[in-house]
């Protein structure tokens, strides 16, 4: 029988020149897990989120895992408690895909994520 590859998640320290490799090597890493995680992870701007709880958990402690090491942990710490891992990895998208990304405070990014909520 023919054994299929197995996904390797790599590392990421946070910065943002590893930035759009690391994300393409994740995407695909999850897509040999389940094409279903591709499919939320490729979808950046939607609410919807097609992960089952077990999946979205399984993907936030992987991305916990996979920056341990790096300023980026620090990024996703807020979504810990209910192991959130759609909206992290949306939250990492936002962060280092924008194109002011380095300058952006915690407040702007609130802004942009959650428009209308913090007049």
């Amino acid at each position: 029988s023919e054994t299929r590859p197995k996904p390797s998640f790599e590392p990421y320290n946070g910065a943002q020149k590893n930035w759009d490799q690391w994300k393409r090597a994740t995407i695909a890493s999850f897509g040999m897990v389940h094409p279903v995680y591709r499919e939320a992870m490729e979808n950046e701007d939607g609410d919807e989120n097609p992960l089952d709880e077990e999946q979205n958990s399984y993907l936030y402690t992987v991305l916990e895992h996979q920056l341990a090491r790096g300023t980026a942990r620090s990024r996703i710490a807020q979504f810990k408690r209910y192991r959130d891992g759609i909206r992290a990895w949306r939250f990492l998208n936002e962060w280092y895909d924008g194109s002011t990304s380095v300058s952006k405070t915690p407040m702007d990014l609130r802004t942009e994520l959650y428009p209308g909520k913090h007049e």
